[in-house]
């Protein structure tokens, strides 16, 4: 018999006769020794966070922010999540350039920075960014458009970075066969669709009536159309937009400087060159080039020439009927005219008879 055996052996033995003297001693949870203290604020949370040091308290601090969930319909909470979870999708924002690669910073720092960062942008996902239109409520983060500076972090979030990009999407360009990335991926699409459709679609936060605040709300939508545009581009729903009315001057502008702005591969027009990638002379070159934005613009254009066309001949139509019916009018009053004289004719040719 093996050493660890009998230790097993001798210790079922040693249990058996302490059960039989009936001196067991019954299981204590280790957790009743246990008394967690829940933070009374944000601010009591803060404090906490600023004397954390480790990974470890700084992912649990995060994580922890999950059990409270009123606090995320605080703007401060919001705010800071932001700017934690800013360039969470890009290793070199957490590489600090006066200590970084040019001095051999330490890897692993800028990899549990990064680590930080990405807790941060999971958090606004499950608790902010989350859609819950399939359930049939409203947007849970449709409060934010009422306030004003939490509005305007949330765009500097999503902030044109780069010419093709915007900041923190690049996941979405990029995908992921991880699972909960990819979840992350789809919460974040919606939210941004959403988003951008408010600039179009925004009528009033509350159920019942439009308040001054919400068209105060609406200007600073409509003022942001622009930057909803960039959002549909990357998302690459720029179409979209041909569903709306009428698209305003600004929209039109920014959709025409898209086209225009971006280099597109064209055929060659030029003898003994190679390529012709280059920015198009005219919304038709864009288009033979594959800029959506050159397409629907040049396509909205087509609508709207269409339904000036239609509105005119709708117009027509009506003064038409419109003297249509007043000819007809004016018949029925000649003839009830001419009925009237008949009769007083006739009356008057009586009493002379």
């Amino acid at each position: 018999m093996s050493t660890t055996d009998k230790v097993a052996e001798q210790a079922s033995g040693q249990q058996v006769i302490t059960a039989v003297e009936g001196e067991a001693k019954p299981h204590r949870h280790p957790l009743l020794d246990v008394n967690p203290i829940n933070f009374e604020s944000f601010t009591d949370w803060l404090v906490q966070w600023a004397n954390a040091k480790s990974l470890v308290e700084m992912l649990g601090l995060l994580h922890g922010l999950t059990t409270y969930g009123h606090w995320f319909e605080e703007s401060n909470v919001i705010s800071f999540l932001l700017d934690l979870a800013d360039g969470h999708d890009e290793r070199d924002t957490f590489e600090d350039h006066r200590e970084a690669r040019w001095i051999g910073a330490d890897r692993q720092v800028v990899s549990d920075r990064q680590k930080i960062a990405q807790k941060a942008f999971s958090i606004l996902c499950l608790k902010f960014f989350r859609n819950s239109v399939r359930e049939g409520g409203r947007q849970p983060w449709l409060w934010m458009l009422g306030d004003e500076s939490l509005f305007k972090k949330v765009l500097w979030f999503f902030r044109p970075d780069r010419i093709w990009r915007l900041r923190n999407c690049n996941s979405l360009a990029h995908g992921s066969d991880d699972p909960a990335e990819k979840h992350q991926n789809e919460i974040l699409r919606c939210f941004l669709e959403e988003l951008a459709h408010q600039g179009w679609t925004f009528r009033s936060l509350g159920e019942y009536g439009i308040s001054d605040a919400d068209r105060q709300i609406e200007q600073r939508l409509v003022a942001t159309r622009p930057q909803f545009i960039d959002i549909l581009k990357e998302l690459r729903k720029l179409p979209w937009l041909l569903k709306q009315e009428e698209l305003d001057p600004q929209s039109l502008k920014k959709l025409e400087e898209m086209a225009m702005s971006e280099s597109v591969s064209l055929p060659l027009d030029c003898a003994g060159t190679g390529s012709n990638y280059r920015k198009p002379v005219n919304l038709r070159e864009a288009v033979l080039g594959g800029s959506v934005a050159a397409q629907v613009l040049l396509l909205y254009k087509v609508m709207e020439k269409e339904r000036q066309r239609i509105l005119a001949r709708y117009e027509k139509s009506e003064a038409e009927r419109s003297e249509r019916q007043r000819l007809a009018e004016l018949a029925e009053l000649e003839k009830e005219r001419r009925e009237l004289e008949q009769r007083e004719s006739e009356l008057r040719s009586a009493k002379s008879s």
